[in-house]
């Protein structure tokens, strides 16, 4: 019996974009990071981009797979809105290798960011702890920006 067919990934599938201005400027410094090992210069997938795209899949439910990821990367929307160009698999495969999210740790179990609210009003925040795909455990607060 043959696997089941996936439907291919629209825009209207994408979800989150509104979120992006907010948390676009958190992964600037990353721009660079990784592009030791591209000694010809062709590198067209960079850190920041792919931190981005990996936060596509969080918000998107029906991106499911990274060939989900990568299809999202040929919709003329994601590029537009995240900088990014259409992206093959592999170059997806080897950024889990390359791109180092030692970057984003400070030391001692704690990892650091910076946001700005640019609206205001009550924000719900969640952030959820794992390791090896285990939960290790999560918060919820709130924000109040005036």
């Amino acid at each position: 019996m043959a696997a089941p067919v996936t439907p291919q990934i629209t825009a209207h599938d994408i979800q989150g974009f509104k979120y992006f201005r907010l948390l676009g400027p958190l992964f600037a410094h990353l721009h660079a990071a990784g592009t030791e090992r591209d000694r010809a210069g062709n590198r067209q997938l960079f850190y920041d981009q792919y931190a981005a795209l990996l936060l596509v899949y969080f918000f998107s439910p029906t991106v499911t797979s990274l060939r989900g990821l990568q299809q999202a990367t040929t919709l003329a929307t994601v590029q537009q809105r995240l900088g990014v160009r259409r992206t093959s698999l592999g170059a997806l495969s080897e950024a889990a290798y390359v791109f180092d999210a030692a970057l984003l740790h400070e030391g001692d179990g704690l990892y650091r960011g910076r946001g700005r609210v640019t609206m205001a009003g009550r924000w719900d925040v969640t952030v959820v702890a794992s390791r090896g795909g285990n939960r290790l455990g999560s918060r919820q607060f709130a924000i109040v920006a005036q």
